[in-house]
């Protein structure tokens, strides 16, 4: 048992509370425009930092050190047998006459000199005797992993411890807007999201990481002798899917959780940049046209974030970098115009975390960046963030257990095989970490992200997909095939 104390973020204190309201999952989720995923995670971190198993045991010591406050119901007095004190916004609250226990001072605690109504950290609490009697008792919700409470006399169980580019610029960095015969693979590739849902996504972005023809490839490394050597070949597992109605290159594609959706905005035609806007249904294997986008745009990527999907800079028919921010309301078919971004960007790579987007590299017009910028919908402002260790464009990114992996990509030496982590929550100097890096260079890769800290990576051009195993910093490889779509 640990006296450290350990910070929670706010993020984590919003589930708490709710977690202590008797709030689902599901309802947490909804409630802070958060994955269910994300839920789990949260509540998994804190069963770790408070050393206990359970939801009930973690409300149980959340309550009894004041970390959260339990509001009075509305037009209910308090009741004669309890204390009375103001939350921080003037309302009476009740504290409960349960046993509280002493503050402890040099052995574990939930605080190591700090007061007891610290609500900014949490510390792994002493074993202490289970008590005789509870009148709260976890059941478990059906399909959930939610619980209710309920009257019962067992007892709580004990916790338990856990621990400058030269001109011209990288080939694929080109102003062709020739139609790439795999984007429409690729989208049958993303078309099969229905039982793979994430992992149809990475397909689809696959296909518009290629040329017409597939001939031209940019710098892409040899496999590395030491690499991961297993293959396995899944072409059972693949169908053909509905093309696109249009052959696009470039766009941005992003699965919508509301309706299950994926959409594909922007990319360029035989016209150049467009600013067409389609939707497929992976349940009935079809597309639909939707509203356009205000500006016709290349070389973009796009996140959801509260329900609207975001799709930051990119570039014209002519080359000309963007620094625009439009969002699209998929529920009401309307795009808005936000906040410009600091500088314009293209080919970065982009994530979504606690309601944030991340920004991360990319093309000026005239070279690889380093920089990092982060977007906050909530101020519709932007901020910068900690530069990457290496300027690069065209890299994929992909959240696990709440930090953003940043994998490939290229810059003027060529296809890169770095793979490095970020984690928003840690101090400015300590949030960058590498990890073992791609067997091979990968100019282009489709990344996607996981449940169990899995992180898969698409290689096209190589027809081969590799698998971070993170217990032993690690790839596994495997073969995939082209112009198909997982089932």
């Amino acid at each position: 048992m640990t006296d450290e104390v350990v910070p929670i973020s706010d993020r984590e204190r919003e589930v708490l509370e709710l977690v202590v309201r008797g709030a689902s999952n599901k309802e947490i989720a909804q409630r802070l425009n958060i994955s269910i995923h994300t839920v789990k995670v949260h509540l998994r971190n804190m069963f770790g930092k408070a050393s206990v198993s359970s939801r009930v045991q973690l409300m149980t010591y959340a309550i009894e050190r004041h970390l959260v406050t339990v509001g009075q119901p509305a037009n209910e007095p308090p009741e004669p047998n309890d204390t009375a004190e103001l939350s921080g916004d003037g309302e009476a609250v009740r504290i409960p006459e349960s046993p509280v226990p002493e503050e402890p001072s040099s052995v574990g605690g939930w605080s190591n000199g700090a007061t007891r109504r610290n609500e900014n950290v949490l510390t792994a609490p002493t074993p202490r005797p289970a008590m005789e009697e509870r009148t709260e008792k976890p059941e478990r919700e059906q399909g959930t992993d939610s619980f209710s409470l309920t009257t019962s006399d067992a007892p709580l169980a004990r916790p338990t411890t856990r621990q400058s580019l030269p001109n011209p610029p990288p080939r694929s960095v080109s102003h062709s807007f020739a139609i790439s015969p795999r984007s429409v693979i690729f989208f049958l590739v993303l078309l099969g999201v229905v039982q793979v849902f994430t992992i149809g996504l990475i397909f689809v972005q696959m296909g518009q990481r290629e040329r017409v023809g597939g001939t031209e490839e940019s710098g892409v490394l040899p496999p590395s002798s030491t690499a991961a050597t297993s293959t396995e070949t899944i072409s059972d597992r693949w169908k053909t899917c509905t093309s696109m109605p249009v052959f696009r290159d470039h766009f941005a594609v992003v699965a919508y959780e509301y309706d299950t959706g994926i959409y594909v905005i922007g990319g360029s035609d035989v016209n150049g940049a467009s600013a067409a806007v389609s939707r497929y249904d992976p349940f009935s294997d079809t597309w639909a046209s939707l509203h356009p986008k205000p500006t016709a745009v290349g070389h973009v990527q796009a996140v959801t974030i509260g329900g609207m999907i975001y799709v930051p800079g990119g570039e014209r028919s002519d080359g000309t970098v963007l620094n625009i921010l439009e969002s699209y309301d998929p529920r009401s078919q309307q795009w808005s115009t936000l906040a410009t971004m600091p500088v314009p960007r293209s080919r970065y790579a982009l994530a979504s975390f606690e309601g944030k987007l991340y920004l991360f590299g990319g093309w000026d017009g005239h070279q690889s960046r380093s920089e990092v910028f982060l977007y906050d919908p909530a101020s519709n402002t932007w901020e910068p963030g900690d530069t990457l260790s290496v300027p690069r464009l065209n890299a994929g990114a992909a959240v696990v257990e709440s930090r953003i992996h940043v994998i490939g990509g290229e810059n003027e030496q060529g296809a890169l095989s770095l793979h490095e982590r970020y984690d928003p929550t840690r101090p400015h100097e300590q949030r960058w970490e590498s990890l073992s890096p791609l067997p091979m260079g990968v100019a282009n890769p489709a990344v996607v992200g996981l449940a169990n800290n899995i992180v898969v990576v698409f290689a096209p051009h190589q027809q081969m997909a590799m698998q971070y195993v993170p217990s032993s910093d690690s790839w596994n490889q495997f073969t995939i095939q082209k112009r198909l779509c997982p089932l």
